[in-house]
């Protein structure tokens, strides 16, 4: 196969990997022709695929619904597929911290308009996408005021995406720990010596970067280069669409990639 390992794990983030970045998260639609795609992936006996994303687990297997396969929520902090089933304690833990910090951000920003906080079970988010320019630091500034007591209590933690403020339980865990665990699950259930093939796009999909940089191929998404610990990158989804074709096509003959 690829490296000339047996087989491949392959790891796919949503937003901005296989669906284009929207202004709302619930705009998001996996197109039939990717969806296709995925469940041809899934059916290779050389190819074990997975789907990673920030959005909750419950959520992201209903938008994907491709059965049989690996699915990474809540950035690694949750986790479902055949032979394995995560949740971070911690994180369930964290939920009351986390409704209450809710409670406030809904009542501090809900008065500016394109602003959307969601909450994710056992992650927060706030979207400004749609917030207009002048609107923005002031999104990031109450955000900011709301959070830092709880921060600095090391009640919760925060990273930032595209447009979007991500407020976490404090658990040293994220996307990269999650899929370390998935492989070393996969290796020693099947035998068989995986290559861990990871796309992305945001800024969470750098701790898997992070994690695979030695062991496997990591591919950033993204129309300008840009520090990553990917050595690899494509401009748009629709050349991850290729990527993927070309994996179809290699993951049922025996061809050699």
């Amino acid at each position: 196969m690829i490296d000339g390992r047996s087989s491949v794990l392959l790891l796919l983030d949503y937003d901005g990997t296989i669906t284009p970045i929207v202004e709302r998260p619930g705009l998001a639609v996996l197109p039939s022709k990717t969806r296709n795609l995925l469940v041809d992936l899934s059916k290779s006996s050389r190819i074990t695929l997975g789907i990673v994303s920030g959005r909750p687990l419950s959520e992201l297997k209903k938008r994907v619904g491709v059965d049989g396969i690996y699915y990474v929520g809540n950035h690694g902090l949750e986790c479902k597929g055949p032979g394995m089933e995560y949740l971070n304690l911690t994180a369930v833990k964290t939920k009351l911290v986390l409704d209450e910090v809710y409670l406030k951000l809904v009542h501090k920003l809900k008065h500016i308009t394109g602003v959307l906080v969601e909450h994710k079970e056992i992650t927060l988010a706030v979207h400004y996408r749609m917030a207009s320019a002048h609107d923005a630091p002031k999104v990031r500034s109450i955000f900011t005021r709301i959070v830092r007591p709880y921060t600095e209590n090391g009640d919760v933690k925060i990273a930032e995406n595209k447009k979007t403020l991500d407020v976490m339980p404090p658990v040293d865990w994220d996307k990269g720990r999650m899929i370390l665990q998935l492989l070393d699950m996969l290796s020693r259930s099947t035998n068989k010596d995986f290559l861990p093939l990871y796309i992305g796009d945001d800024a969470t999909d750098e701790d898997a970067f992070k994690a695979l940089a030695e062991i496997g191929i990591c591919i950033l998404v993204s129309d300008s280069i840009k520090k990553s610990y990917a050595k690899y990158y494509v401009k748009s989804v629709a050349e991850v669409m290729k990527i993927l074709e070309l994996l179809v096509d290699h993951g049922h003959d025996n061809k050699r990639v």
